[in-house]
């Protein structure tokens, strides 16, 4: 894919990519960009969230601050890019969120997404696969499913 345009237009057409693969569509439009020689010193991830996402907010904020605890996910990711606040649908008015997070830790958009649990997941994760394909974006940090625990057979039965 030669424009971000093209990336924005196929990402939109992943079936729920917004209904929670947004952070993963904002993470392959960031690096993308990245690759391409088209990130700025301004662009940054935007985590948005609902009111009744104030615990999201706040332990998200936590994270950051102290490094410690498990970040999770927003109602909405969208990259401040050249002025403008972009999802894959094209430009976003962030102002009917409750509340904004600026995110310039890639790593930290890396960790949020790989926290399965907390996104819709309406979103099928298999189209991890298609995306770093057809995007030639690298995602392989991404997983795909969440990992499963590993039970020792005595844990199982109940003895030590």
């Amino acid at each position: 894919m030669e424009t971000l345009r093209q990336v924005q237009n196929y990402l939109r057409n992943i079936p729920c990519i917004n209904m929670g693969g947004c952070g993963i569509s904002a993470l392959t439009m960031y690096r993308w960009l990245k690759e391409h020689g088209q990130l700025t010193n301004r662009t940054k991830f935007i985590f948005l969230y609902a009111d009744d996402s104030q615990y999201d907010y706040f332990n998200n904020k936590r994270v950051m601050e102290n490094g410690s605890g498990s970040p999770v996910a927003p109602s909405h990711v969208v990259l401040y890019h050249r002025g403008k606040y972009i999802d894959c649908r094209g430009e976003r008015d962030i102002f009917e969120f409750d509340y904004t997070q600026n995110v310039q830790d890639e790593n930290f958009v890396v960790r949020t997404n790989n926290n399965i649990g907390t996104w819709n997941d309406y979103f099928d994760r298999i189209n991890i696969r298609d995306i770093q394909i057809d995007t030639e974006v690298d995602l392989s940090d991404i997983l795909e499913k969440r990992l499963q625990k590993k039970w020792r057979f005595s844990t199982m039965f109940g003895k030590s």
